[in-house]
């Protein structure tokens, strides 16, 4: 269920020896890898769940996180550089993702959280 008046969300991962609770703004980006994904935690940490993208997709319903191709869904906050020809985005952890939506789309949808400093023309030379 989505709970939009909480402070803070988390999420719940469960393993057979821990249940780790992680808040939203922890979570950099979840890669699917077939029946799981692997949640990718700011601080370098790691968690698996045996759970489809789509389903951890429902999960993490906040506007803070976007579906950037069937196999990535990041947290827009860390978005750090976008590559239009190699159509990739860097991300402050310096991980690196591939994303298959439009530019433009993808724009739109992270268009609240990036700085307006930060764009995507070859003007940046002052």
């Amino acid at each position: 269920m989505r709970s939009t008046n909480s402070p803070v969300q988390k999420l719940i991962i469960s393993n057979s020896d821990y249940i780790h609770v992680v808040q939203f703004d922890e979570i950099v980006f979840c890669q699917s890898d077939g029946c799981y994904t692997h949640i990718n935690l700011h601080n370098g940490q790691k968690h698996t769940l045996a759970k489809s993208l789509s389903k951890i997709c429902m999960q993490l319903s906040s506007s803070q996180f976007i579906r950037i191709s069937q196999t990535y869904l990041i947290n827009k906050t860390f978005v750090n550089k976008i590559d239009r020809k190699k159509k990739n985005l860097y991300l402050l952890d310096r991980a690196i993702v591939p994303f298959t939506i439009s530019l433009k789309n993808l724009m739109e949808l992270i268009s609240d959280s990036i700085h307006p400093k930060i764009a995507l023309t070859d003007a940046d030379n002052g």
